[in-house]
């Protein structure tokens, strides 16, 4: 407990710093010292999973799943949208995650990873049960919309810029990561990428 404290201390202050840096690069500086400086930044913002930055007035988060932590309190509890990030997962942790997120009110799921086009048949199926059983097991008031991405980067770059739904307004992406954090690598140099490329449009 001690040393995690210490760590979110440490994350903390080094979060400060760059901040400082900011506001004075900002008006002092060049391009390029911004451009080195939103490089630093982003490598703070995900030394550590589970912390949110903005790109296209969206917040994203990266959440990894776990059976031995705690990930769903880490989730949204409403009108989010999900990527899931899924390569050799069994079937029984992939169930378990899509009950949970709708539990959750998820209103859009993005899958990618080896596994994308079942994993979306999967989602798929467990909404059309609900929706035919006469018990009628928990769903969200509004539809919840599914699409599979077989290119990693093009699908976190559709979560972020092109999905929308017509009845809940997405601000809140979550990267669901289910490969033990085997992607995480590719997870943090698409975000890195896109956002560079945001950030010379500006």
């Amino acid at each position: 407990m001690v040393i995690e404290n210490y760590e979110k201390q440490e994350w903390k202050r080094k979060a400060n710093i760059s901040l400082l840096y900011l506001r004075y690069f900002t008006f002092t500086s060049n391009a390029d010292n911004r451009r080195l400086l939103r490089l630093y930044t982003s490598w703070a913002s995900f030394k550590r999973l589970n912390l949110e930055e903005l790109i296209n007035n969206r917040k994203i988060k990266v959440v990894g799943y776990s059976t031995e932590k705690n990930w769903l309190d880490q989730l949204p509890n409403k009108v989010w949208l999900c990527v899931l990030l899924v390569n050799n997962k069994p079937r029984r942790y992939v169930d378990e995650v899509i009950t949970k997120i709708i539990f959750k009110d998820v209103g859009f799921v993005c899958t990618i990873g080896n596994q994308a086009e079942l994993i979306q048949d999967l989602v798929d199926e467990e909404i059309s049960f609900r929706e035919s059983e006469i018990e009628e097991p928990y769903l969200p008031n509004h539809i919840i919309i599914t699409t599979w991405h077989s290119d990693f980067e093009k699908g976190i770059w559709y979560s972020l810029f092109a999905a929308d739904s017509e009845e809940v307004e997405i601000k809140k992406v979550v990267i669901l990561d289910m490969t033990d954090g085997l992607e995480m690598t590719r997870v943090k140099a698409c975000l890195e990428k896109i956002r560079e490329e945001e950030s010379g449009k500006e």
